[in-house]
């Protein structure tokens, strides 16, 4: 694996890793736990991305005694509205997911604006 600084100038504090290579999938629930501890994680994607890796990331928190959900919207362009955004939160709200949970965006483009 690698691992690569993505240095963002404009924030403070914004820089990130991007972790790349096999295996990355398996060391997920650790890293997340370490970088965002939370009572609760929701995993948003969509519905390419979830047949995919959703499950697989859920159980994978859920193996690290992580609580986690997840949450799956159409893809599509077109779904990156307020609406979406509503409804997603309409649900997690139900599910008890509060100020203490944290977010995973399960993807790219649409997911990352979405989720974000």
């Amino acid at each position: 694996m690698v691992t690569v600084r993505v240095s963002v100038t404009e924030q403070r504090n914004a820089s990130y890793d991007l972790v790349i290579g096999r295996g990355v999938l398996a060391e997920l629930p650790a890293r997340v736990a370490t970088a965002c501890p939370a009572d609760r994680y929701a995993v948003i994607t969509d519905s390419h991305v979830a047949p995919l890796f959703g499950e697989p990331v859920v159980t994978g928190l859920r193996s690290q005694a992580l609580y986690a959900e997840l949450f799956e919207f159409p893809a599509g362009e077109w779904n990156k509205t307020r609406e979406t955004w509503a409804a997603l939160s309409d649900r997690m709200l139900a599910r008890q997911f509060g100020r203490d949970a944290a977010v995973i965006a399960l993807g790219g483009g649409v997911v990352g604006d979405v989720a974000g």
